[in-house]
């Protein structure tokens, strides 16, 4: 039976590897979130702490791009009626950014069902919501878990390294 000859043999040289390794994206979790969201390995990101500006989470590289702000059902609740000035506050800021979102982890059925604790009407809430997508530009997600919450923030990771990398901010060189 003939032996068969391979690359190096033929070439008399070794094949490289051609492709690149691939940076992970790295999340940044406010350093006053409480409940910090948990990044398994399989979502391809690693996280830390960071003071960020507004937003609970952003992307290393492109802070100065991208802010999402975290609510649980009960919290979004709170800040819409009780907090609402401070909330507004932080809108103001979240504006400034290219790519800026509440994440809510909860079912906006339970929303409009009326599933929370507050005088407020579902209408109000959700039109609040609205009212501040078209005034403010940041739009509400509604994820059903911190697990979906993780996933969602992981996504935007992912997609600011793939699609974006030209707008990634460069580290300041001192001298």
């Amino acid at each position: 039976m003939a032996k068969v000859a391979d690359a190096e043999e033929i070439l008399g040289a070794k094949l490289r590897e051609t492709r690149k390794q691939k940076v992970r994206p790295y999340v940044l979790c406010d350093t006053r979130e409480q409940k910090v969201l948990r990044f398994p390995p399989e979502l391809g990101v690693d996280c830390g702490a960071a003071s960020l500006p507004t937003g609970d989470y952003s992307v290393r590289g492109f802070t100065h791009l991208i802010a999402l702000e975290r609510k649980s059902v009960a919290d979004l609740v709170g800040t819409l009626t009780k907090g609402r000035q401070r909330f507004e506050n932080e809108l103001d800021l979240l504006e400034q950014y290219r790519w800026k979102a509440i994440l809510v982890e909860g079912r906006r059925g339970d929303v409009e069902a009326g599933i929370y604790r507050s005088l407020a009407t579902p209408q109000s809430i959700i039109g609040s919501l609205r009212a501040i997508w078209m005034r403010w530009g940041v739009p509400t997600f509604w994820l059903d878990s911190p697990e979906g919450c993780a996933r969602e923030v992981a996504w935007y990771g992912r997609r600011l390294l793939d699609k974006h990398m030209d707008l990634m901010e460069k580290p300041e060189v001192t001298t």
